[in-house]
C-alpha cells in the first residue's frame, strides 16, 4: 500500500517483509541487492534496518588484486635489468608501483624495503645537531639554499650540479673570503638567525637571473658580492641597495 505526499512516495512494508529484510540482511545481503529484490533504493532498506534496531555493518571498499602472469614477470624483470624502477614500469606496464615492487621481490630480484629510512623527526634532529658541531656544513647549506631560492624565482634549477661548479669558487674560498670581513663579535659558533648572516650587497632581487649560466647569476653570486653582516642589520637592510659595488667576471 503506498501513500503519496508531494510526489514522494513511501513504501509500508508488511511485518513478513521487514522480518525477511533483517534475515536477508543478517544472512549476509547487502542492502542494494535487498533493495532490487523489494524494487526500493538502498535509503529505504537502511531506514527499515534502523527502525528495526539493526546495526548496520560498515561499507568496505574492497579493491581488486592486480594478476600478474609468467609473461610480465619476466617483462618487469627484463625492465628492471636495464635499469627502470617501479615507478617507471609501473607506468609502462600500466599497474601499481608497489604491484611491481612486490613481484620483483616474490621473484628475489629485490626486496620491498631495502632501507628503513629514520622518521622525520628522527632526521631532523640529525640534520640539526649536525649544523651545530660543523659550522662548514651549515655554511654550505646556507649558500646552497640561498642559489636554489635565486634560480627558483627565475624557475630554473641547478640540474642536481654542485653550486660550487656554479659560482666558480670552493667552500674554503668562501670560508677564507667572510672571514676576513668578520666584524667584533663574529665567529663560525654564531652563525645563525639570532648571529650574522651571508649578506648578498646588492640584493638578488635587483639581478635579472634567467638561469645559472647567465651574467648575472655569476654577478649575484660573486665573492665580491658577499658578505657578513649581523642578522639585525641584514633584515634592516631588506632588499635595498644604494652604492653600486664593482664586481670581478
Amino acid at each position: 500500500m503506498n501513500i503519496t505526499y508531494r510526489k514522494q512516495t513511501i513504501y509500508r512494508h508488511t511485518e513478513k517483509q521487514l522480518q525477511d529484510i533483517a534475515t536477508r540482511y543478517a544472512n549476509g545481503a547487502t542492502m542494494d541487492e535487498i533493495a532490487a529484490i523489494y524494487h526500493v533504493c538502498r535509503e529505504t532498506i537502511k531506514l527499515r534496518l534502523v527502525q528495526m534496531g539493526v546495526t548496520i555493518r560498515p561499507k568496505i571498499k574492497v579493491r581488486p588484486k592486480q594478476k600478474i602472469f609468467e609473461v610480465q614477470k619476466k617483462l618487469i624483470i627484463s625492465l628492471f635489468e636495464q635499469g627502470m624502477n617501479c615507478y617507471q614500469i609501473s607506468k609502462q606496464m600500466q599497474l601499481g608501483p608497489f604491484t611491481i615492487s612486490k613481484c620483483l621481490a616474490n621473484c628475489g630480484v629485490r626486496a620491498i624495503k631495502t632501507q628503513e629510512r629514520l622518521p622525520i623527526k628522527l632526521r631532523s634532529k640529525k640534520y640539526r645537531d649536525k649544523q651545530l658541531k660543523d659550522p662548514m656544513f651549515k655554511l654550505a647549506q646556507s649558500i646552497r639554499h640561498g642559489i636554489n631560492k635565486s634560480l627558483l624565482t627565475a624557475f630554473r634549477k641547478k640540474d642536481r650540479r654542485h653550486w660550487e661548479t656554479l659560482v666558480g669558487y670552493t667552500l674554503e674560498d668562501l670560508k677564507q673570503h667572510l672571514e676576513k670581513q668578520f666584524e667584533p663579535g663574529m665567529t663560525w659558533e654564531n652563525h645563525s638567525y639570532r648571529g650574522w648572516h651571508i649578506d648578498n650587497i646588492r640584493p638578488v632581487i635587483s639581478f635579472n637571473i634567467t638561469g645559472a649560466e647567465c651574467e648575472d647569476f655569476k654577478k649575484c653570486w660573486a665573492l665580491d658580492n658577499l658578505r657578513p653582516l649581523w642578522g639585525v642589520d641584514n633584515m634592516r637592510k631588506n632588499d635595498t641597495w644604494n652604492a653600486p659595488i664593482s664586481l670581478r667576471d
